[in-house]
């Protein structure tokens, strides 16, 4: 796990000699793995030396309501799937949130961390975001991502969090598929020039290759035009050209998503929840 070190939030009450807190020593000991609970040994005193005080003005003033900590702990809870989470939430930069999740199992009286997100919400110039530093989850390809997802932004709409915004960055190595998961949820290029950046690796992926495709590459706009695209290889099959070229080169690019209901971004991860036969989650978050 990359927990976040207590020198990258703003905790109050830090004055020279002050005490130790005692930490959860009972619950820290249940974990399995000694850097599970060095994680949680690290989590709690963060936790600890908080202020609460103005933590609760400034969910306050970002919510435009009261938002207990466990609201947004909640998000991160599976009974289903025999996950719960741990959530630390801290006065963060601009006046903002900081927030760290950390998910872990609990089966057979053994728990272990199986996943962490680091976030922040905030106001921007009127505008108010959640943005997604990192996300890690242990499980894979089990739709546990999709429906953290799916809870981030109907909590979002509901308490005035218009954007979110995160770095999506895959890898060679297929280790990172964030440039094609986060295209598919309808995530937008924020900075001009991105797709322009993305087009010229993709031409020189095509060409390495040997893979032709019938549409203009300079008609590739959003990120969801590469995700879906499909050309014909040397062969004459077709190949889903930008799955495996978002998901197996070293890209980065900055997203964002406006959560409007008709926003195109909205409309497209709704119709790929359509694709995956996730009905249920359309009728539960949207």
């Amino acid at each position: 796990m990359s927990l976040k070190s207590p020198e990258q939030f703003n905790i109050a009450n830090k004055a020279e000699g002050q005490a130790s807190v005692e930490l959860d020593s009972d619950f820290i000991a249940t974990f399995s793995k000694v850097e599970d609970r060095r994680c949680f040994e690290v989590f709690l005193d963060m936790e600890e030396r908080e202020n609460k005080e103005e933590r609760k003005e400034r969910m306050a003033r970002l919510f435009d309501r009261e938002v207990a900590s466990r609201e947004i702990n909640d998000l991160f809870v599976f009974p289903d799937r025999k996950i719960d989470s741990r959530t630390l939430v801290a006065s963060g930069h601009k006046h903002g949130i900081e927030t760290v999740a950390i998910l872990f199992t609990d089966q057979e009286g053994k728990r272990e961390i199986c996943g962490e997100m680091d976030f922040s919400f905030y106001e921007d110039e009127g505008k108010k975001i959640l943005y997604i530093d990192a996300q890690e989850l242990k499980e894979q390809k089990t739709g546990l991502g999709l429906e953290i997802e799916c809870r981030l932004e109907k909590f979002c709409r509901d308490n005035s969090i218009s954007t979110i915004y995160t770095r999506a960055t895959s890898s060679s190595d297929k280790k990172f598929i964030g440039a094609y998961v986060h295209a598919l949820h309808g995530y937008e290029f924020e900075w001009p020039g991105e797709s322009s950046s993305l087009q010229s690796e993709l031409n020189e992926y095509l060409a390495k290759r040997g893979i032709k495709i019938d549409t203009e590459i300079e008609s590739l706009q959003r990120p969801i035009d590469f995700a879906v695209l499909k050309g014909r290889n040397r062969e004459g099959r077709i190949v889903e050209v930008g799955k495996e070229f978002l998901t197996a080169s070293n890209l980065n690019w900055e997203g964002r998503r406006d959560l409007a209901f008709d926003s195109p971004g909205t409309q497209d991860f709704i119709r790929y929840l359509e694709g995956k036969g996730r009905n249920d989650l359309i009728e539960k978050y949207f």
